[in-house]
């Protein structure tokens, strides 16, 4: 196995005359969401999805986007970019690449119907160059021909890439697992990957996220099964908590609403937005979809009720957290009725979610979760078993894990070794991978990382490292009245937020870092009283004041306001 390298960060950018295929993750490697690969092979480079991740730090950040520094230096070989679904790690970041590069973009319906309506969210971009895929029917951009296959996962229309290329054909799976029985229409291409293995393939890129879970995902039916069960042993309200884009299991609750004779609402705009795309796109056809508002629901037996609710994650404002608080115009739920989680925890919302289950439970309301009942729940991403039966499938020359972090790449490389492929590696976002017949390589690095998004636009990485200071230390400030033309100090005033506890007296300790800062200001020479130093010396002490008091520093600002 190669491990990732150690290389220091180089300028190789430049393939035009490098016959082999060249593979860069800006995102999804090493870490798991934030999605992003460019595979490049001459003069031609095609981007494979483009996501963002979410802090879990409350620092006024929406979302997380990759550095694009590599895709600038090469942009004139951009040729396309193509997504494998639509979930958010995965299509979040268009917009803003689109602010940089004019490139057409291929996608499966669902995710263009989700990537259209992002658009209107944000300002004005020139008209969108986005194609619709189908499975059937392949389609080339630049040197690349494109395939791709239907797969299994939390979203409608996900699939897998067949990347052909004068050097070689590379299957990039997305994310996917594999369901034997799955309720909807869609098999899983077991036929046509094993006849890309017989004809040979020469790089697999698979997703990693759950190659440390022994044996299957599981499947959809069996969710459908437990969830009926559950609803119909219900005596009040009950109240469904999924992913948006799991429409699967939305239609799932749907049927269940039916066959208990419950009244379906739906609670949240991303649920409500999924469910109006997946009707206009034709995947509630065969499933009635009767849905009542809220403040009916209010009126009615709280039997009949069933609602299907976002906010997974313990997301503040989403519908569930409202509804833990009994503040959800639409809906009050009362002791005796049931919140049922279909749902995972994201790393990084345990508290959240756990705060939100316990507001439910603390007013007499039932909860259900996996860890109670692992039925009520299967992930979308393949296990061990059938992470091994793709790479049994697939057979491929050389082996690349994505979509992961550091432990779970190994951990899918390691598999890959056991199944018989010997050439495989373990990279890092900003690897610059090089293969061909005759091996797989790093060749060089180049810049990669993150740039945060507030209000759809970027920060810059000084104010995001301000804002966790601030969170973390408090600030104080201190002004200073200044006579410009007699170079006097004519007053000192300090001032704090999110430093001082509350039992502490906020106005002594003010008035005696004035007399500190004053005292140090008196000190200084009649040919050291300029504005500017003034203004240093005034931050320094304090700092120095506060530090030797306290033990700690916040962030300290020094402002000196001159005469007019």
């Amino acid at each position: 196995m190669i491990r990732a390298s150690d290389e220091p960060v180089s300028n190789v950018v430049d393939g035009s005359d490098d016959r082999r295929i060249r593979v860069v993750g800006l995102g999804g490697m090493n870490e798991i969401g934030m999605n992003c690969f460019a595979v490049s092979y001459g003069s031609d480079t095609l981007i494979v999805d483009c996501g963002v991740t979410f802090s879990h730090r409350d620092l006024g950040i929406d979302v997380i986007h990759p550095r694009f520094d590599y895709l600038e230096a090469i942009s004139s070989t951009i040729r396309g970019l193509v997504i494998t679904h639509g979930h958010e790690d995965h299509i979040g970041a268009i917009p803003y690449l689109l602010r940089k590069f004019d490139v057409p973009i291929f996608a499966p319906p669902y995710a263009k119907a989700l990537i259209e309506e992002r658009f209107e969210q944000h300002e004005p971009f020139h008209p969108l160059r986005l194609v619709a895929t189908q499975t059937e029917t392949p389609f080339e951009i630049g040197c690349f021909r494109i395939e791709t296959l239907p797969v299994h996962h939390s979203v409608p229309d996900a699939t897998a890439l067949v990347i052909g290329t004068p050097g070689g054909t590379l299957v990039h799976t997305g994310d996917f697992k594999i369901e034997h029985d799955p309720i909807g229409s869609v098999a899983f291409p077991e036929e046509r990957l094993r006849e890309l293995g017989d004809e040979g393939v020469l790089l697999l890129m698979s997703d990693s996220t759950n190659s440390d879970v022994a044996s299957v995902a599981g499947n959809e039916r069996s969710v459908r099964d437990e969830l009926d069960r559950l609803i119909q042993e219900a005596p009040g309200r009950v109240v469904v908590a999924v992913f948006g884009s799991n429409i699967e299991r939305i239609r799932s609750i749907t049927q269940a609403a039916t066959r208990t004779k419950r009244h379906l609402c739906l609670l949240g705009r991303s649920i409500r937005k999924h469910v109006r795309i997946a009707r206009e796109l034709g995947l509630f056809l065969d499933t009635p979809l009767n849905v009542i508002s809220g403040d009916r629901g209010r009126e009615m037996d709280p039997a009949s009720l069933l609602a299907v609710a976002s906010g997974t994650q313990g997301e503040p404002m989403a519908a569930l957290s409202r509804l833990a608080r009994d503040d959800m115009p639409e809906l009050s739920l009362e002791a005796g009725d049931t919140v049922i989680l279909s749902s995972r925890e994201i790393p990084g919302n345990e508290l959240a979610i756990f705060e939100v289950q316990n507001a439910f439970e603390q007013r007499g309301i039932r909860v259900i979760h996996r860890r109670s009942h692992p039925g009520v729940h299967v992930s979308g991403h393949a296990c061990r078993d059938e992470q091994g039966a793709l790479l049994d499938l697939v057979r491929p020359m050389h082996f690349l894990p994505i979509h992961g972090t550091f432990h779970h790449l190994r951990r899918h490389a390691e598999l890959a070794e056991e199944r018989g492929i010997a050439s495989t590696l373990v990279a890092q976002n900003g690897d610059i991978v090089a293969v061909d017949q005759a091996g797989l390589s790093i060749c060089g690095r180049t810049r990669t990382g993150r740039v945060h998004i507030d209000h759809q636009q970027a920060l810059d990485e000084n104010i995001v490292r301000e804002r966790e200071l601030l969170g973390r230390l408090g600030a104080a400030t201190v002004a200073i009245a200044y006579g410009t033309d007699s170079q006097t100090v004519r007053g000192v005033r300090v001032s704090s937020r999110g430093f001082l506890s509350q039992g502490e007296n906020q106005d002594d300790v003010h008035r005696e870092a004035e007399d500190f800062v004053s005292r140090k200001l008196a000190r200084l020479a009649p040919g050291e009283r300029e504005a500017e130093r003034v203004q240093t010396v005034a931050h320094k002490s304090l700092r120095q004041f506060l530090g030797t008091r306290f033990g700690r520093k916040p962030l300290v600002t020094a402002i000196v306001i001159g005469d007019e």
